[in-house]
């Protein structure tokens, strides 16, 4: 659901760069009418701007979360506030997904789709005027 100053993230890892698109990436119809993503559709997130998305894959693992998500928006405060969840990266991990402005309170922790395994963080504040 959507709440402004959260961000709630996934780790995980993908086989191939395709695969990561292909889980994230939002079908639009001929019609121009969105469908859900496979990460979407896993984590029944329901609809969320994607403006306010956040994915990145690396062809090979990061051994730690400010190397992970370095450069991500607002990463002086998000890089930090994962580490505090307790989360450790495996070497295995190169692929993440933030979505801002988004409180995630389903109950799916993980999923494994065609190449990919995600599982789900935490949700974090931040504060968009810093």
């Amino acid at each position: 659901m959507q709440e402004d100053g959260l961000v709630s993230v996934w780790i995980g890892s993908a086989q191939c760069l395709d695969d990561w698109t292909r889980a994230i990436e939002v079908p639009v119809s001929e019609d121009g009418d969105f469908a859900e993503s496979e990460f979407g559709q896993a984590f029944d997130l329901g609809y969320y701007d994607t403006d306010y998305q956040e994915a990145e894959f690396y062809p090979s693992g990061r051994s730690n979360i400010d190397l992970l998500l370095r450069g991500v928006s607002y990463d002086d405060q998000v890089i930090p506030a994962v580490e505090k969840l307790d989360h450790s990266v495996t070497d295995a991990d190169n692929c993440f997904a933030l979505l801002y402005n988004y409180r995630y309170d389903g109950g799916k922790t993980e999923w494994r789709g065609h190449g990919v395994r995600l599982r789900f963080v935490g949700t974090i504040r931040y504060d968009p005027a810093k």
